[in-house]
């Protein structure tokens, strides 16, 4: 792998970073403050209420008195937490902020074993991507399980070899993240895929068999709760059959997303249970599909293209502009384009392991949330994760311009040393 020392002196770049990284740490709480208890989309009184309820009476349920399995468990209780301690909504706006600010942390402690040049990079790319300043002072679970995620990394890309033990607690984190989104179910799988069969150094299968049990330990429990209260099996949610639905009818397109019309299944379902509601608009969906066989093709092949969009069209009017997407065309098309550049350039310099999987974790996640729908939203624990490859191209970039301008007034001073 291919080291870049992007600064004469790493003194004055950790400076600089720190700056800028206190910086956007008051920008971001006092944006969270200045937000305050206003509450912009409907998800977010869903999992207040939820939270709510929780904390005031032990059950979980959204209208206070009928047991729900909607959303998963674990985001509302964090917030519960917070409620039980006498947090106003306005200070656990800020602790779900925080949480970005633990996954610039948790990144550049993943990288600077490795790559010190890399870790400041990324974080600053981080910086430099203002959907996630966005979406962390949102009362969303994406970014809190994304720091979730990113310490299941740490544990699992350490130098030292993978044991047990790590890839343990790595399934403890991401059982976590699947009961705050059901999507890294995914996540889980694929890692442990890839422990599978990539050396690891140290007792690969196992290591896999023992994360996904780590996993299965945190997601028990919730599955025996909907079993006793609900009488069925109910892995996370029950929110899967109107997702796939919003992803697969007649008035349905790869960027509709939630504003997609669904009205006329919506009455057909209004007088069954929670779950029975779950399983027609599931069966809505995939007969759809069944019935629509080219029409469902293209528009799943609409979605995959729609996974690495810059906009999307929101139920909440208010929230878009032009500013707004002007901003993500920029931020995103920089992210994206880096990216491709360092795949580009991998025969020369091969991507690291983390590289690797970072890629194709990215990139099989594309199809995968294509099945139901896909959403800038629900891509950004893994546009985190794309800072990392996007990092790696600015240093090769780097590296090529001070070859190539010795005497450049950026005075970027680079030099370059092979790793094994």
């Amino acid at each position: 792998m291919l080291r870049e020392s992007l600064f004469q002196s790493t003194k004055k770049s950790a400076i600089l970073l720190a700056i800028l990284a206190f910086l956007f740490v008051v920008a971001l709480i006092t944006y969270a403050i200045k937000t305050g208890d206003t509450i912009r989309f409907p998800d977010e009184s869903h999992y207040l209420l939820l939270a709510q309820n929780l904390a005031t009476t032990g059950h979980y349920t959204i209208d206070g008195s009928n047991p729900t399995a909607f959303h998963p468990p674990a985001y509302p209780l964090l917030l519960a937490a917070g409620m039980k301690l006498g947090l106003p909504i306005t200070a656990l706006r800020v602790v779900n902020a925080s949480t970005l600010l633990a996954c610039m942390a948790l990144l550049y402690i993943l990288l600077r074993k490795t790559s010190i040049e890399q870790a400041r990079i990324a974080v600053l790319l981080i910086m430099a991507y203002p959907v996630l300043f966005y979406t962390a002072s949102t009362f969303y679970p994406q970014i809190p399980a994304a720091a979730l995620f990113l310490s299941a990394l740490v544990l699992l890309f350490s130098n030292a070899p993978l044991t047990p033990d790590r890839s343990f607690a790595a399934g403890l984190l991401l059982g976590c993240a699947i009961l705050m989104v059901p999507t890294f179910g995914f996540v889980l799988l694929f890692t442990a895929t890839f422990i599978a069969i990539h050396p690891l150094r140290y007792k690969m299968l196992a290591n896999a068999a023992v994360l996904i049990c780590g996993a299965g330990i945190v997601i028990a429990p919730w599955v025996a709760r909907n079993a006793v209260v609900f009488g069925r099996f109910i892995p996370v949610s029950t929110n899967n059959g109107v997702n796939l639905l919003l992803g697969n009818n007649e008035n349905t397109t790869p960027n509709s997303g939630t504003t997609v019309d669904i009205s006329r299944y919506e009455k057909s379902a209004s007088t069954l249970s929670e779950i029975d509601a779950n399983e027609f608009y599931t069966q809505s969906a995939l007969n759809f599909i069944k019935t629509h066989p080219s029409e469902s093709f293209k528009l799943y092949a609409g979605k995959v293209i729609n996974y690495f969009n810059y906009e999307n069209s929101l139920y909440m009017k208010t929230e878009q502009s032009r500013t707004r997407t002007l901003i993500m065309l920029l931020s995103y098309g920089l992210l994206l384009g880096l990216a491709v550049l360092r795949l580009i350039m991998t025969f020369r310099y091969p991507l690291t392991l983390l590289e690797k999987y970072i890629t194709w974790l990215y990139l099989l996640n594309a199809p995968v949330s294509a099945v139901f729908f896909t959403r800038i939203r629900f891509r950004l624990p893994m546009d985190i994760l794309l800072t990392v490859i996007a990092a790696s191209a600015v240093i090769i970039i780097a590296g090529y311009i001070r070859e190539r301008f010795a005497n450049s007034p950026l005075g970027l001073g680079i030099h370059s040393t092979r790793d094994s």
